[in-house]
């Protein structure tokens, strides 16, 4: 896109409203569909590494994905809002993220992103900033695809999407499986740590166990000006990782 074009790209995330970039209260950032593909990202959390002022990297014990803005971070990110199409992803049990979070992108037509505090407009969870995750409209979808990637540490992925008009509706469905092994050899734990300090060796340190399982499900219809949006996504194993005490005991699978 040229400059001028890139202006007049509506956001959403910094007035809660569609509203041309050039005119919108705050300075976002904005990865489209096409800048997802070019980068090769499977996941989330790889995609917003592209986005200046916010590092990812990866929590001690789960190796749950930490947002970093400002460098401000903590377990399970509350200190940013993370949206789907202006809604919040929040895990009843702790008002943050799921615990492993990872979110499948052939379905995402777009990323917007606010850096620092937006507690004025969406409340106390966007501490640090916003991140809101467009899903791929009937139109753009335009039509039937399927799609799949393998790749090392047993990754799989497999995707079907449809987009069209039945009966005046307009319709959006998509759905994402990825899952991996991701069973990385790893030399040393904090418990190696304690056998060089005692003499002891009772370190199991080997497998850390970081596979994943997901399913991920989007269903839109949209007629004028109703809308009906059902979004499902289902972690059926997240592995244990190193564990709070960081020892690793690759039995505990």
């Amino acid at each position: 896109m040229s400059i001028s074009e890139l202006t007049e790209v509506e956001i959403s995330v910094a007035s809660t409203t569609a509203t041309p970039r050039r005119l919108a209260l705050g300075i976002a950032s904005v990865i489209t569909a096409e800048d997802i593909k070019n980068s090769g990202a499977t996941e989330i959390a790889h995609v917003l590494e592209m986005v200046l002022g916010l590092h990812v990297s990866r929590s001690s014990a789960r190796l749950q994905a930490l947002y970093s803005i400002k460098g401000v971070h903590a377990a399970l990110n509350p200190h940013v809002l993370v949206l789907i199409n202006g809604t919040q992803i929040l895990d009843p049990f702790n008002s943050a993220l799921p615990p492993t979070f990872r979110l499948p992108v052939a379905n995402i037509s777009r990323i917007e992103v606010i850096r620092g505090p937006s507690s004025a407009l969406y409340g106390a969870d966007a501490v640090a900033g916003v991140i809101n995750i467009i899903t791929k409209s009937s139109t753009e979808l335009g039509g039937g695809h399927a799609g799949a990637r393998v790749g090392s540490f047993g990754h799989r992925d497999v995707w079907t999407q449809y987009g069209g008009t039945t009966k005046d509706w307009d319709v959006a469905f998509s759905f994402e499986y990825a899952s991996s092994d991701r069973d990385r050899t790893v030399s040393a734990d904090q418990q190696t740590f304690f056998d060089g300090l005692f003499g002891t060796n009772a370190s199991l340190a080997g497998a850390l166990d970081t596979r994943f399982n997901i399913l991920n499900t989007h269903v839109e219809v949209e007629r004028g000006n109703w809308q009906v949006s059902i979004w499902d996504w289902r972690q059926r194993d997240g592995g244990s990782g190193p564990g709070v005490g960081q020892a690793i005991d690759p039995s505990c699978h």
